[in-house]
């Protein structure tokens, strides 16, 4: 009786550390999804770190597909080597339930493009330079779904 009653308090003390120890930037400016507290900065850097809750993604092929109930700070979803020369075509589908919600295209830390936020979007992107880009997700306790296909040209 002694072991499952410690047992229980071990279990109830390190989930509620392990709780305690996830970080979110709170949502201030209500309804618009805009970023209020990350920067470009926070995005560009070299490096960075994030908190996901309920984080769900796959990938087939060139067809991404991400679900997060909540998440905070910038997250390296994915990146695509490409060749100078090349047209990136991405179409997407963005759903922001709540929160705010940046994605951007980065390029050895430089900023390359906006991914917009919405349903049916289209963007090409001339690659100017061989090299690999990154698709950085920046999130406010942000619930969204994002799902997209790209093409190379």
């Amino acid at each position: 009786m002694k072991n499952r009653l410690f047992a229980i308090i071990t279990v109830v003390l390190l989930s509620a550390v392990l709780l305690t120890s996830c970080t979110h930037i709170e949502d201030t400016n209500g309804a618009d999804t805009a970023l209020c507290t990350l920067t470009e900065e926070d995005i560009l850097a070299s490096t960075n770190s994030s908190t996901r809750i309920g984080s769900v993604s796959s990938q087939v092929n060139n067809k991404y597909s991400l679900k997060v109930k909540k998440l905070s700070g910038v997250f390296d979803y994915t990146s695509l080597n490409l060749q100078a020369g090349q047209l990136l075509v991405i179409e997407s589908d963005v759903v922001v339930e709540s929160g705010n919600l940046r994605i951007v295209i980065v390029c050895d830390g430089e900023y390359v493009a906006d991914i917009s936020v919405g349903t049916d979007q289209h963007i090409e992107v001339k690659i100017d330079r061989t090299d690999k880009y990154e698709i950085r997700i920046a999130g406010e306790s942000a619930n969204f779904t994002f799902q997209f296909t790209y093409t190379v040209e």
